[in-house]
């Protein structure tokens, strides 16, 4: 599900074109999410909806939230978005979007060094500027 269906049509395009073709795409919006949902185990929020400064904006009604649910919000910033506060209230396992975030910097690091940094100091640094804002 995705606020723009023209790219949603282009995601579904390009991952039926490397064989999965069990794949389809709808507009993000209140009755497709609840359907999809009721047949999800794992939600993924790959939208800015809640990044800073608009930590208020939430892409998932809470009363959606079922305790089965595994909830990923890539947003990192701040890292317990409303999304977050939400599905820890529903019961769901949740995971904040850190760890995007750092593996991303780790491999931009590697590709233009050749070198893999450690990843414990990078996490503690990211956390540390984070928890500042």
């Amino acid at each position: 599900l995705g606020r723009t269906l023209k790219k949603v049509n282009k995601i579904v395009k390009d991952i039926k074109q490397i064989g999965y073709s069990a794949v389809k795409g709808e507009k993000l919006n209140y009755e497709n999410l609840k359907n999809e949902i009721s047949v999800t185990d794992i939600l993924v929020n790959c939208t800015s909806l809640g990044m800073f400064p608009h930590i208020h904006q939430n892409p998932v009604p809470p009363e959606l939230l079922t305790p089965q649910l595994i909830v990923y919000d890539i947003v990192y910033n701040p890292l317990n978005t409303q999304l977050i506060k939400n599905a820890k209230k529903k019961g769901c396992l949740v995971i904040d979007g850190l760890g995007m975030l750092l593996y991303q910097a780790i491999a931009s690091f590697k590709i233009w060094t050749g070198q893999t940094p450690p990843v414990e100091p990078l996490r503690k640094v990211a956390l540390k500027q984070l928890i500042k804002k």
